[in-house]
């Protein structure tokens, strides 16, 4: 017996094999595994090594985690070199993400394999390891970043037959045309043991599929706190609101400027920052009132969520937004809809306002609204950037590890009796 299979054996903890493509979400999974001693490998194209001596490029230096020693990980070179050809060869066309998917999903089933111990792979690098005979009996855990499709369909095609300005979003929409990814997760969903997501939106989209809700689980995201000094406002200062995402159907940015437009404020300005763009909203932008920018760098946008009073986005579809918390952390005042992580957050009600997906009215209302508590120098920025510090990484992870512990005991999917370690009772 190897040594490795012993520890999994005899240790006090379960152990997984982790794995998913690029940098997803930081590294704060694995990152939370090894805190808990539970990580076993993350398996991944590429990790920046602990002494910097990896690839000289420079967009990979970001590759890796405090905490996190690479040789917790494994590296894929043949993901890594297809995801390389693919970006020289963009033009050639071909689904090169396919190929990457499978190849790290059947890594990590070796790893499991040699080391007799569990998965917790993301959606999309899950299905060839969990269809894999060699880990009969062994825990399957999913983690869904991603609300499913099935339901993401249902509200974007309601909303794109009230708005058919969407046109370009719905067929450039991947959860609607590619049906290698939809085929995937279903398969993936249905042999996992137990799902972990982030919102209670994604998890609602998984028991729409049919999948039992005893067997998920939710652990919102956090974010690491603002570093940048809010600049005081005077007397009289616009109200300054702040739109960070695609501007697509899905994000809502066309309701965002529907009701900005229904809202009329004549002391107030909206920034929209957005790399993509459907044409079909070009025209919305053109009113008083609103700036946008294609790109910001990382700094120039720590400095905008600093200036905002309000950060709104009125997404249909969120599997969390990330960009919400960047904006609590900052102070920002929050206009959000349930389809995203903000009710997870359990929020003040001073610090958010909810609206319904799509409602042009309710969004006017509450930029109006938001407008006067701007005047009237009634949101507490202050206050809310503190709040925001309940919401952080480790958080997050400890949520991961509790988790863990709480489906340990779920019979497997594949009929199997529950391995248990030695110790964890």
């Amino acid at each position: 017996m190897s040594k490795n299979r012993l520890r999994q054996d005899v240790g006090s903890e379960r152990r997984y094999v982790v794995a998913f493509n690029r940098d997803r979400d930081g590294y704060q999974l694995p990152l939370a595994l090894h805190e808990a001693g539970m990580l076993e490998e993350l398996v991944t194209d590429y990790y920046h090594p602990d002494d910097g001596a990896g690839l000289g490029f420079p967009w990979l230096k970001h590759r890796r985690v405090d905490g996190l020693p690479s040789r917790r990980v494994t590296g894929s070179a043949k993901a890594f070199l297809i995801q390389a050809y693919s970006r020289v060869r963009a033009r050639s066309g071909g689904d090169w993400s396919s190929v990457v998917d499978s190849a790290l999903s059947r890594k990590a089933a070796n790893a499991a394999s040699r080391t007799a111990s569990d998965l917790l792979l993301y959606s999309q690098y899950a299905q060839e390891a969990f269809c894999d005979p060699r880990l009969l009996g062994r825990r399957k855990g999913l983690f869904v970043f991603h609300p499913h499709y099935a339901l993401i369909t249902e509200l974007l095609m309601r909303d794109f037959e009230r708005y058919p300005i969407c046109r370009w979003s719905v067929e450039s929409e991947g959860d609607i045309s590619d049906s290698r990814r939809r085929d995937r997760l279903d398969v993936e969903c249905s042999l996992a043991d137990f799902v972990l997501c982030a919102s209670s939106f994604t998890k609602r989209s998984l028991v729409h599929h049919g999948i039992d809700a005893a067997r998920i689980g939710v652990v919102p995201y956090g974010a690491t706190p603002s570093l940048v000094p809010r600049r005081v406002s005077g007397p009289g200062a616009p109200a300054q609101f702040l739109f960070v995402g695609q501007g697509i159907q899905r994000k809502g940015l066309h309701h965002l400027l529907m009701a900005w437009r229904a809202a009329k404020l004549s002391n107030a300005r909206l920034r929209v920052v957005c790399a993509r763009l459907d044409p079909g909203f070009a025209s919305l932008l053109d009113q008083p009132g609103i700036d946008v920018s294609s790109a910001v760098s990382r700094e120039e946008l720590n400095r905008l969520y600093a200036d905002a009073h309000v950060f709104v986005m009125p997404s249909l579809v969120e599997g969390f937004g990330l960009v919400y918390l960047e904006a609590l952390s900052a102070g920002c005042y929050i206009i959000a809809t349930p389809n995203t992580g903000v009710p997870d957050l359990a929020l003040a009600p001073s610090t958010f306002s909810d609206v319904e997906p799509g409602n042009i009215e309710q969004l006017t209302e509450a930029i109006v609204h938001a407008a006067h508590l701007h005047s009237s120098r009634s949101i507490e920025h202050e206050r809310i950037a503190a709040d925001s510090r309940n919401h952080t990484w480790p958080d997050f992870r400890r949520g991961v590890v509790a988790s863990l512990h709480a489906f340990s005991r779920l019979t497997l999917a594949d009929g199997s009796a529950t391995p248990v370690a030695v110790g964890s009772e």
